[in-house]
């Protein structure tokens, strides 16, 4: 690049002077429009997020999140695995006696992740896929597994394939796990298939509800990071880097604030009543903003119950600031 080697003359990043490394990041922006003038310039940040979910319920719980970023002292960029070993450390030190089955993608489905799992006392519902562990499918595919017919009240087929203690890669002979694969058929004839490895013992009885567990990860995607993003919770947008942690405390008082929502839908029977008078969450928000602008409000359970029960049902004092 044009003019980056006469800066660095062979210095290391952190012994150049703040004119240097400001004129080596418009070097390199130069670059990057001259090389991709269509497209944009963006900036981001990172975080690590969990969430407890259920099968059966729509609601969910998230956890406090865990920033991906380069902290004082360290050499190395962050990274979601050590994001990852950090949110799940914190998670089992604040909840000691919560039975845990951590449920992830294909990307988590590594020995060393499934070690850190299993010294915090975290059993683990994990997919994995063909094009990603083949040494595991093709060991699979030359053993003897056992198979398992369920047929559902909705016309739905579901056949599994499962063998326990089964090595997951070449490299790590001595760590077994136990495999299962799934594939559901509708009354149309449509198919699904999917695989998961796990550290629960696998029988008949069980095999159902391990898969009912593994699709939940359905729930993290679609109830949590969706909603987040799409339900006005801005989740998507960043409100400002800051100098340090600016971005990263609105990050989590998003996540706070979708917590609160999500525990008064849980549990509260006066935010149930007002949530299901709209068919969305925007909506809500929208009234709820409406009304602060025109009315005092001194309780949450004076707002709701104007909005569960109209307004003759409560006095509110109109906003005449």
């Amino acid at each position: 690049m044009l003019g980056l080697r006469s800066i660095l003359a062979n210095q290391t990043w952190k012994s150049l002077s703040g004119k240097d490394k400001k004129q080596v990041r418009e070097l390199i922006t130069n670059q990057h429009m001259t090389k991709y003038p269509e497209k944009k310039v963006t900036h981001y940040h990172n975080m690590f997020c969990a969430a407890i979910v259920h099968p059966d319920k729509k609601i969910v719980l998230p956890l406090a999140p865990e920033p991906i970023m380069k902290t004082d002292g360290a050499e190395k960029n962050d990274c979601e695995r050590n994001a990852s070993r950090r949110l799940y450390a914190d998670a089992r030190r604040e909840h000691p006696h919560l039975r845990l089955i951590v449920v992830e993608d294909g990307l988590a489905s590594n020995v060393p992740h499934l070690s850190d799992l299993q010294a915090l006392n975290m059993r683990y519902i994990i997919g994995v896929k063909p094009s990603d562990h083949k040494f595991l499918f093709s060991l699979i595919n030359r053993s003897i597994c056992a198979e398992h017919h369920h047929y559902t009240d909705d016309g739905k087929t579901h056949y599994f394939r499962y063998l326990n203690q089964v090595q997951l890669n070449k490299k790590h002979s001595d760590f077994k796990t136990n495999f299962i694969e799934y594939c559901e058929t509708d009354k149309e004839g449509n198919r699904q298939h999917f695989s998961w490895i796990t550290d629960i013992q696998i029988t008949n009885d069980n095999v159902f509800h391990i898969m009912r567990g593994g699709r939940s990860n359905w729930r993290i995607e679609n109830n949590t990071f969706n909603t987040l993003k799409n339900q006005h919770y801005h989740f998507s947008h960043n409100f400002g880097h800051g100098y340090q942690h600016l971005c990263t405390v609105f990050g989590m008082l998003m996540l706070l604030a979708f917590l609160v929502d999500q525990v008064q839908e849980l549990s509260c029977h006066l935010f149930k009543k007002a949530r299901a008078k709209f068919n969305s969450r925007t909506s809500l928000w929208e009234k709820m903003r409406g009304m602060f602008r025109e009315y005092l409000i001194n309780r949450w359970d004076d707002l709701f119950n104007a909005i569960a029960h109209g307004y003759n049902s409560i006095q509110l004092i109109p906003n005449t600031s």
